[in-house]
């Protein structure tokens, strides 16, 4: 018995088994959108990919972070804010009070409204359970630690970096120590007739009150030296307010300027991931139509080859 071997259908049939495989690469390619989809394709891109996922995932993280952070500083920023232009309204009404003697009682129902005004602001200016503005009785100003990114260190262990804002002179109103509150301390102050007094702008009845201060209010019985110091003691006032408020501003911008950066660097980092295992579906597209050409041609050529070997075949039987 003599078996006959087909060599060129044999190549052929090689040929068109190594233009599938490389079809179905080049269909997964294009199906998932990925030049490198698991190790086994490229483990040294994967493995990059993986540890640039990773940090990717920390600083969207860290951006939800600052956004939390961004919202208290903004909360209390406007907080300060409307309590400057407030407290600028009483520094008015005192000096009206000042330059119109018979009109004090009016003018004092004006500052009355307007200290009402200040304790809403101080109640308002909260976010997610946190107020910088407003001391409640067993609290002190501190230091609030802010996230601002994430990073490695040189073992690898994540590092979670923080923004550190002291809230030492930011807040209004102190119900524990008066004079940890910009609006509840008092401030002493000497006129220029040499008179001394210390002036608070509200009491809200705070454990520890300041020593000897009295609440500015104005009545008739008031004397024009003492306006004078209540006046002085709105301009200290407001001196601090605009500390606080710049204190307040530059850690809002500095988190702003912190989540672009991330913003910048996630943008960078993608690209990156991109570059290494994201297939360029236009240049798999026309990859994946030869192919499809190349094994129609191919099986063609098979079946050409089968023909002519039985056709050989039949002529020396």
């Amino acid at each position: 018995m003599e078996v006959s071997v087909n060599t060129t259908a044999r190549s052929a049939l090689s040929l068109l088994s190594g233009t599938h495989v490389a079809y179905d690469k080049t269909l997964n390619k294009v199906a998932t959108g990925k030049d490198v989809d698991k190790a086994s394709d490229n483990a040294a891109y994967w493995s990059i990919a993986k540890m640039m996922d990773s940090t990717t995932l920390s600083n969207s993280a860290a951006q939800d972070a600052i956004g939390f952070s961004q919202a208290i500083t903004d909360v209390t920023a406007m907080g300060v804010s409307a309590a400057t232009d407030i407290v600028s309204e009483i520094r008015s009404r005192l000096i009206l009070a000042a330059a119109a003697p018979g009109g004090r009682d009016a003018v004092n129902a004006e500052i009355s409204q307007l200290k009402e005004q200040l304790q809403t602001v101080a109640d308002a200016s909260g976010f997610a359970g946190q107020n910088w503005l407003k001391l409640s009785v067993g609290e002190q100003p501190g230091t609030q630690e802010l996230v601002s990114s994430v990073t490695t260190d040189s073992d690898g262990n994540a590092v979670v970096n923080t923004l550190d804002l002291d809230t030492t002179g930011v807040s209004l109103i102190s119900e524990d120590q008066a004079n940890d509150g910009l609006l509840t301390a008092g401030y002493t102050v000497t006129t220029r007739t040499g008179g001394v007094y210390t002036y608070n702008l509200l009491d809200v009845g705070s454990v520890n009150q300041a020593p000897g201060s009295v609440e500015i209010e104005v009545s008739e019985a008031t004397s024009l030296d003492e306006i004078a110091g209540m006046i002085e003691a709105a301009d200290a006032m407001l001196s601090g307010l605009t500390n606080a408020g710049v204190k307040v501003g530059v850690t809002h911008a500095n988190l702003n300027a912190q989540k672009e950066m991330l913003y910048d660097f996630n943008d960078a980092t993608t690209r990156g991931i991109s570059g290494l295992v994201d297939a360029d579906l236009e240049e798999q597209a026309a990859n994946l139509a030869a192919q499809g050409v190349q094994s129609k041609l191919q099986t063609q050529m098979l079946n050409i080859s089968n023909a002519d070997h039985n056709t050989w075949m039949n002529l020396f039987r």
